[in-house]
């Protein structure tokens, strides 16, 4: 026990390495709050984000019999309730992931067996993390920002939230790989682990504590954009596309496809702010219509980055890796639309929809569609199907199973 003793006992390295710690998250200027919850009475507790030495304070005394955590998005004001909510968070410090690993504190099984496993879920992403943190039952990782993101308005905190959730999906998918299954906890307002404190889940408390700390080293911070340009870069190689066609098939018609595809209309509408990701993704639907290459550069236009030889680059690029599918765009991007979308189900990517044998799924449906194609044979032809489910043509005189060569 005198082991135990010794780690729930708070003192003055407890207080500056919590205080280190939301140092290196916050500095000494963060705007609004940052909030303290503590598990067992499931208390919040606020303090001004320039009082880091009070929050600091709060949570080593707090930590022997409780599991303490904060706010990673410090709150605009107040919560008037609970811990503070996505849509008031007025700042964040970085990207999160929350990594658990399977023990006797997470009871399924699709989990890493240890730390080294869990590592391998991080190892794809090029930039590494800022910080790994052991938590007592698995790793939170942390990719800093070089300044805290302080969100000014709803557009900024919408793209905070979009570069978060894209960026765990893209983790979760990953993991999946290996067979695991992990949460996302990409919400802005979510509460994570102090290192120096305890977790105390299970009979014996254990430490959270650093297992990386890379907060002296510069090239561990990043910039939002950095981020997401890397995000991006990876989704033709691992996930979201087709493989290129192998067949030969006519240019589509891009009113179609955006008549026919919400996300596709997002693209256009949203096209000033739109994350890299979609961009890429939007790319290459775009050359695969009707004067595609010119398409792309009058929809890629709007963006306050837009360069034509970036743009001319990318639609290669895009065109090499296939076409986006329905699924990702629902699954992995978290499009809403598609849940209504009438063509759901039929089709497995935008870009059919301008294809002109397709044209028709987006009024009529998929079978109807198919049962036109099939009588404008028969009738062009004079075919039909036999009881043996072979196709049989008309020679002049009789069925056969090969057209009339008989001029």
């Amino acid at each position: 026990m005198a082991e135990i003793d010794s780690l729930i006992a708070p003192g003055e390295s407890c207080r500056d390495e919590v205080l280190d710690f939301f140092g290196t998250l916050y500095g000494e200027q963060a705007p609004g709050y940052l909030v303290i919850w503590t598990k067992q009475d499931k208390r919040k507790t606020v303090f001004n984000a320039i009082d880091l030495q009070g929050a600091a304070a709060f949570a080593v005394a707090e930590f022997p019999n409780k599991d303490v955590y904060f706010g990673v998005g410090l709150q605009e004001a107040l919560p008037e309730k609970g811990r503070g909510k996505s849509v008031t968070v007025v700042a964040i410090l970085g990207l999160w992931f929350d990594v658990d690993i399977a023990g006797p504190n997470h009871t399924h099984l699709e989990l890493p067996l240890d730390a080294e496993q869990a590592r391998k879920v991080l190892g794809w992403f090029p930039l590494p993390p800022t910080l790994v943190i052991w938590t007592g039952g698995g790793l939170h990782c942390y990719w800093l920002f070089r300044k805290l993101w302080v969100l000014a308005g709803d557009d900024e905190r919408k793209a905070a939230a979009d570069l978060s959730r894209r960026f765990q999906r893209a983790m979760i998918a990953k993991a999946k790989e290996y067979g695991w299954k992990l949460d996302n906890t990409s919400d802005l307002a979510r509460v994570l682990r102090i290192p120096g404190t305890l977790n105390h889940k299970g009979e014996v408390p254990a430490s959270v504590a650093y297992l990386e700390c890379h907060a002296s080293e510069e090239e561990y911070f990043y910039c939002p954009e950095e981020i997401d340009r890397h995000l991006g870069q990876t989704v033709s190689a691992r996930i979201g596309v087709d493989a290129p066609a192998s067949g030969v098939y006519p240019p589509a018609k891009l009113g179609l496809i955006e008549e026919g595809c919400d996300w596709m209309h997002h693209c256009r509408k949203d096209a000033e702010t739109l994350p890299y990701q979609e961009w890429f993704l939007m790319l290459g639907v775009l050359g695969r219509c009707e004067g595609g290459q010119e398409m792309a550069h009058l929809w890629s236009k709007p963006y306050p980055g837009y360069s034509v030889e970036e743009t001319n680059a990318k639609l290669a690029e895009a065109l090499r890796a296939g076409r986006v599918t329905c699924g990702y765009v629902e699954g992995d991007l978290g499009f809403d639309g598609c849940g209504v979308c009438p063509n759901r189900g039929r089709v497995k990517s935008p870009a059919v929809l301008g294809l002109p044998r397709l044209a028709g799924i987006t009024l009529g449906g998929a079978r109807e569609a198919v049962q036109t194609a099939v009588e404008g044979f028969k009738a062009a032809t004079r075919a039909r199907l036999s009881r043996t489910r072979r196709w049989q043509h008309w020679s002049g005189w009789r069925f056969g199973t090969r057209p009339s060569t008989r001029g």
